[in-house]
C-alpha cells in the first residue's frame, strides 16, 4: 500500500495520495483517456513571479491514533524540479529527496533506505494523473489544471463545483476563480478507499495566491480492517526567488535500494 512506514507517509504529505496504490498506466493511455474525454474545467494558468519557489512546513501525521510531527523543507525549480526534506526531534534529517520530471528518489536516512524509480511509480500514488509541473501547482493549493475527465459541472458566482469519475473513483471538487482548490474528495467504486482534502488560509505570495495550510484524510479498507491517515501541512514560510537554491541530491552508494512501482 505505501512504499514503508513514515517515508511512506512523507510522501503522502509531498503528494496527495489515498494511500492505496493503484496500476500506473503508461502516458499513452492517459493522453488517450483525455482525447476521448473532454476536461472537467479547463483552468487558467498564472505564471509565478519567479523560476524558484521555497517553503518551509509543519507536518502532523497521524495514523491509527499515532501522531508524528516533523519540519519539512521544500524547494521547487518551475516545471523541473521539487527538492524536500524532512527534519524530526529538532535538527535531526530523518528523510530528503527530489523529484524530477523523469525520476523520483528519496533517502531515508533512519534506516538508510533509498527508494528510486521513475514518475510513473510515483503516479501510482495519485488520484488522478499529474506532471510535475501539476504537482508544484497542487502543493501551493492549486487545480490539478485539465487532469480531471469531464463530469457535472455548476458555477455560482466565482465558484465553480465539479463532480465526475476518474478510473475507479467518483470526485467533487470546488475551485475558487478557477484556480484555487478549495476542498475535494474522492471514493473508490467499492468503497474500500475514500480520500479527502481541504485547503485554507490562502495568502498572496508576490501577488501569486497560495494555501498556507492544507488537510488530507483517508480511509482504506484492507483484510476487514479499516484503516484511518490524517495529515495536515501548515507553510510556516513561502516565497518566489529568483535565484536558484541548493538542490543538490545524490544518493549514498551503501543504502538499501528499493524500487518504487
Amino acid at each position: 500500500m505505501r512504499i514503508s512506514g513514515y517515508i511512506g507517509l512523507l510522501l503522502l504529505a509531498v503528494v496527495f495520495s489515498c494511500g492505496k496504490k493503484k496500476d500506473a498506466k503508461p502516458n499513452s493511455a492517459i493522453t488517450s483517456e483525455k482525447k476521448e474525454q473532454p476536461p472537467a474545467i479547463v483552468s487558467e494558468f498564472i505564471a509565478w513571479p519567479q523560476n524558484y519557489w521555497v517553503a518551509k512546513a509543519k507536518v502532523n501525521l497521524n495514523m491509527q491514533g499515532n501522531s508524528f510531527s516533523v519540519n519539512l523543507t521544500l524547494r521547487a525549480e518551475r516545471d523541473k524540479c521539487i527538492w524536500f526534506s524532512a527534519n524530526a526531534m529538532g535538527l535531526l534529517e530523518i528523510a530528503r529527496g527530489k523529484i524530477d520530471a523523469d525520476s523520483a528518489r528519496i533517502l531515508d536516512k533512519f534506516h538508510n533506505t533509498c527508494y528510486v524509480g521513475g514518475v510513473d511509480g510515483l503516479g501510482a500514488f495519485l488520484p488522478v494523473p499529474m506532471q510535475l509541473s501539476q504537482l508544484q501547482h497542487f502543493l501551493m493549493g492549486k487545480v490539478f489544471w485539465d487532469s480531471l475527465a469531464a463530469g457535472q459541472k455548476r458555477i455560482s458566482g466565482d465558484t465553480s463545483f465539479l463532480a465526475g469519475s476518474q478510473g475507479d473513483a467518483s470526485f467533487r471538487a470546488r475551485i475558487l476563480q478557477k484556480y484555487n482548490l478549495l476542498d475535494a474528495n474522492a471514493s473508490l467504486s467499492n468503497n474500500d478507499a475514500s480520500v479527502s482534502l481541504l485547503n485554507t488560509n490562502f495568502k498572496p505570495v508576490s501577488g501569486f495566491p497560495v494555501a498556507f495550510k492544507k488537510e488530507v484524510q483517508s480511509r482504506i479498507k484492507e483484510d476487514g480492517k479499516l484503516n484511518e491517515t490524517q495529515i495536515r501541512v501548515e507553510f510556516t514560510k513561502f516565497e518566489f526567488v529568483a535565484e536558484k537554491p541548493d538542490m543538490d541530491f545524490e544518493l549514498p552508494s551503501d543504502c538499501d535500494r528499493k524500487v518504487i512501482k
